[in-house]
């Protein structure tokens, strides 16, 4: 037994001896020296930039023409023309529906008898009032004979050659003669006041005829513009009265959208600006038109302004390209006013910051404002960026903004800069070593 435990110890030692001479044996691996690598990164160096301002809102449309059409007489429907019926169009002046005539023609003849009666009655009075005159041109000269007759006989009588009662008979006579030319003469300042009594009747009647005769026409309930008929809401066999709505006619030759903005929108947009509307879905089309009113007030709680798109249809033949009354639609409005602005790819933009190139080639953070977000094409700045961020403070002219491989970016980390507006992401080299490295700094190869 106490040869065997020997045994098993001399064994132990021996063992850690060995493991001991391979330790201080072993070959130590190369080690690499740790060596920065630049990130390649696609950059724009900002500048001013003409850019109009652009603005996007929503709104309803509806026509600048339409006509709620409602019955002016009372009566009974007797006619609508077949071709009155919604979505057909219709002209100015074309009949919707006929009202019975039968009542209006009677009360026209009848003002028109009044007037007739009327008239007779003053070319009575006029030759009344010839008689009257000739009446008292008689009276006057019957009335002048017995006054020069009175007067040689008083003078007779004066002399003795006259009696008395002679002298006073044709006083008497004077006097009659006098009464008779003064009621006659009443007769006659009479005449006027009966003249202008029977004329205002007259003018009474005319204008109750030319009611009757507008009631007459009125029976015939026509389209009081050009259009196409959106409803009727009457048929033959019905009775309407006044104000019955019949029909509603649409043009779609001028329709406009009013357009909320904000505010801040009042500093650049203007009566005459170009606008463009879209409805929301897929291949929708575009309409041209251009603000012609601005709301004088602005909504408070919303901190919006209203203003009115218009767009011209008129020429459009094809029915299923017109805007209608009622879309809901999605506008662009654009400032006819140039201004000089920085723009970045709105892809640069994360929340509120932009990563940017400092003077030790080092990306670092920026916070920015943007103003607005537009859309096109502008390849002097970056030939492949069709949206862009206008920024209102945060960056000068000469800042250089990376553009590209921002996932994989964090501040601090030296990059390889290339213009974007020479390059694009095909065109950045990957240097030797650069995984190991991305890799270290939490970034994707």
């Amino acid at each position: 037994m106490a040869l065997r435990a020997v045994v098993g110890v001399v064994a132990l030692a021996l063992a850690v001896m060995f493991y001991q001479a391979m330790v201080l044996t072993k070959s130590m691996p190369p080690q690499s020296e740790n060596v920065e690598v630049s990130i390649p990164v696609q950059v724009m160096t900002t500048r001013f930039t003409s850019s109009p301002p652009a603005w996007e809102g929503y709104g309803t449309v509806r026509p600048l023409a339409a006509a709620e059409v409602a019955a002016q007489v009372a009566g009974e429907v007797v006619e609508r023309p077949a071709r009155v019926e919604p979505g057909e169009p219709i002209e100015r002046g074309e009949v919707i529906v006929g009202v019975d005539r039968a009542d209006f023609e009677q009360r026209l003849a009848r003002t028109q008898g009044a007037i007739e009666s009327t008239g007779a009655e003053l070319e009575g009075l006029a030759i009344e009032e010839a008689s009257i005159r000739e009446t008292l041109s008689h009276a006057q000269s019957a009335t002048e004979l017995t006054q020069r007759d009175l007067d040689r006989l008083q003078e007779a009588a004066d002399r003795g050659a006259a009696r008395a009662n002679e002298v006073d008979r044709l006083r008497r006579d004077l006097a009659r003669f006098r009464i008779d030319e003064e009621n006659i003469r009443q007769r006659l300042q009479a005449i006027p006041s009966r003249r202008s009594a029977l004329k205002a009747r007259e003018t009474a009647e005319k204008a109750s005829a030319e009611l009757a005769r507008i009631d007459l026409a009125r029976t015939k309930i026509r389209a009081p513009i050009g259009g196409v008929i959106q409803h009727v809401k009457v048929d033959i066999g019905d009775r309407v009265s006044i104000g019955t709505p019949v029909a509603r006619i649409v043009n779609l030759d001028r329709v406009e959208a009013p357009i909320r903005l904000p505010v801040s929108s009042l500093r650049s947009i203007q009566v005459g600006d170009d606008a463009s509307l879209t409805i929301d879905s897929p291949d929708s089309p575009s309409w041209k038109g251009a603000i012609a009113r601005i709301a004088p007030e602005a909504d408070g709680a919303t901190r919006t302004i209203e203003v009115y798109v218009e767009v011209e249809q008129r020429d459009e033949v094809n029915p299923n390209k017109l805007l209608r009354s009622g879309q809901f639609v999605i506008a662009r409005i654009v400032s006819a006013s140039e201004q000089m602005r920085i723009l970045v790819p709105r892809s640069a933009v994360q929340g509120d910051r932009v990563l940017v190139v400092d003077d030790e080639g080092r990306a670092r953070t920026m916070a920015v404002s943007v103003e607005q977000y537009v859309d096109g094409a502008r390849p002097g700045l970056a030939p492949d960026v069709t949206q862009w961020a206008v920024i209102r403070t945060g960056l000068t002219p000469g800042d250089r903004v990376i553009v590209s491989n921002l996932d994989d970016l964090r501040p601090g980390v030296r990059v390889e800069t290339v213009e974007v507006s020479r390059s694009s992401l095909a065109d950045l080299p990957t240097p030797v070593g650069a995984a190991s490295v991305n890799r270290e700094a939490g970034v994707r190869p």
